[in-house]
């Protein structure tokens, strides 16, 4: 597994790329994203035909992202362990942003889930080389 720069994803696959830059200019046209992931069914099995994510961490993450859920499903709710407690968020055909940073899980959810998650990946540099004169 790896990352792609947003150049060589866009010559490869150019049409969801800009179907995905569309749709996040609409949603939340002031984020500024470096990576999409879109998700079927994301989350481990339980041998009674449910699925949960793991709970975890991205990171790699300069900041919030931007998320939704789609699908016929029954619970897959974001669980995010943020400063305020624990938070769970119904993103089933709602966008949310949260930090993923924090510790978050998808719930046990039951059916057929999409998702869609925006983010910003940390640059590779702690000061642009660049920039230095």
């Amino acid at each position: 597994m790896g990352v792609w720069d947003g150049a060589s994803v866009a010559r490869k696959h150019g049409a969801l790329w800009a179907a995905a830059s569309e749709l996040i200019a609409a949603v939340c046209p002031e984020y500024h994203w470096t990576t999409v992931s879109f998700n079927k069914n994301f989350g481990t099995p339980d041998g009674q035909g449910r699925r949960s994510g793991a709970r975890h961490r991205d990171d790699k993450d300069s900041s919030h992202q931007v998320a939704m859920a789609l699908g016929d499903y029954e619970g897959g709710y974001l669980r995010v362990y943020g400063t305020h407690g624990v938070t769970d968020v119904d993103t089933r055909n709602r966008w949310a942003r949260f930090d993923g940073r924090y510790s978050h899980e998808v719930r046990p959810y039951l059916g057929t889930r999409y998702s869609v998650v925006y983010f910003q990946l940390v640059p590779p540099w702690d000061i642009d080389p660049t920039s230095l004169i």
